[in-house]
């Protein structure tokens, strides 16, 4: 009768080097020493890196090595498997779509290790997507500058069609944001064009490009901008797809936000859309989630909306440690709305960033 014995992820990673890794998953192509300069030529692991590296299974380090002989993490072995398994099925994410090799440009987020994040840090987009109404006239946009804050750095911005058309739907655009040393956000507005025609709602990219003063890029590195029609009749400003009552919808801003545990606290943003007439008011509270009572300050208490007004926020303090331990999930909760207002998007989550991995 055999035996098998169950090897626990732990017990095979632990003490296994990178190189010992790549050679069991490759066997053919071209060589690691013509792309790492720390890969010896020659050696056992030498096509099985090359091979990696043009598959985009591997990236190396953010100054262009691949430290062959450094021990090899849990964390690692999950990132390096994953892709592995994208490729096998043909999967695209935004984790296994990184370069095929570390000669890359460093604004690229795959390219960074948290040892080797610049100091003038990493800039991103807060959110991936934006919804703004026709009638709005613009929609502000928010590039923040995360992991570190060193020095001036610049940015150009500009706007790319999708099935919004340009000077008919938004005006086309584009400039250079400036982030001064120690300045970690920066706003533009992007104006929004009103027209009579019934098209449904539709939708622009922003991107970024030419980074200056050593920062890279992290994800979201672009965004997509959704403008509501307001003459198709099944579009609302409200979340939840019906019109509003007068005194309107409130609801998170977003489903989903981010926040590096070394920024020290998110602020969240709430609406009230679709009607602004009289006092209105909604409680809100945070849930824990994988993240837990050390990990963030509980945040609950009641937001108070006068006649006119359409936006409030909270603040989320996080707290910032020395361990490992991953992204972790705030749950965000809106109720009890008064006032005869509607209840829109209620649900949300926070994601802490781990600035130690």
């Amino acid at each position: 009768m055999k035996i098998f014995k169950k090897i626990s992820l732990y017990s095979f990673t632990a003490g296994l080097t990178a190189g010992v890794f790549l050679t069991t998953a490759a066997s053919q192509g071209s060589l690691g020493s013509l792309i790492f300069p720390d890969v010896p030529s020659g050696s056992y692991y030498d096509v099985a890196i090359g091979e990696m590296a043009n598959l985009g299974i591997i990236t190396g380090f953010g100054d262009g090595t691949f430290k062959p002989d450094d021990s090899l993490s849990r964390g690692q072995a999950a990132v390096l498997l994953k892709r592995l398994r994208d490729e096998i099925k043909g999967i695209t994410s935004s984790s296994s779509s990184s370069s095929s090799s570390s000669s890359s440009s460093s604004s690229s987020s795959s390219s960074f290790s948290s040892s080797t994040i610049p100091e003038a840090g990493l800039l991103r987009f807060t959110t991936s997507n934006y919804s703004v109404d026709e009638d709005d006239g613009n929609v502000s946009i928010t590039i923040v500058r995360a992991s570190g804050n060193t020095g001036r750095v610049t940015v150009d911005y500009y706007l790319e069609a999708d099935d919004a058309t340009a000077d008919s739907d938004y005006e086309i655009q584009e400039g250079t944001l400036v982030f001064n040393s120690g300045e970690t956000s920066v706003k533009f507005d992007v104006s929004i064009l009103d027209d009579s025609n019934q098209e449904g709602d539709e939708k622009f990219k922003i991107k970024i490009k030419n980074i200056t003063g050593g920062a890279g890029t992290t994800i979201p590195d672009e965004a997509i901008v959704t403008i509501i029609d307001d003459e198709t009749p099944s579009s609302s400003s409200s979340s939840s797809g019906i019109d509003s009552p007068d005194e309107g919808t409130i609801g998170l801003s977003a489903v989903g936000y981010i926040v590096y545990e070394s920024n020290g606290s998110i602020t969240i943003r709430v609406k009230r859309e679709g009607g602004d007439e009289g006092t209105v008011s909604v409680d809100y509270e945070t849930v824990d989630g994988t993240a837990h009572g050390t990990d963030y300050t509980d945040a609950r208490g009641t937001l108070t909306f006068a006649d006119g007004e359409t936006e409030k926020q909270f603040t989320v303090n996080v707290d910032d440690n020395d361990d490992d331990d991953g992204f972790r999930i705030i749950n965000l909760i809106l109720s009890k709305v008064s006032g005869g207002a509607a209840l829109g998007t209620a649900n949300g989550v926070i994601t802490i960033q781990d600035d130690e991995i």
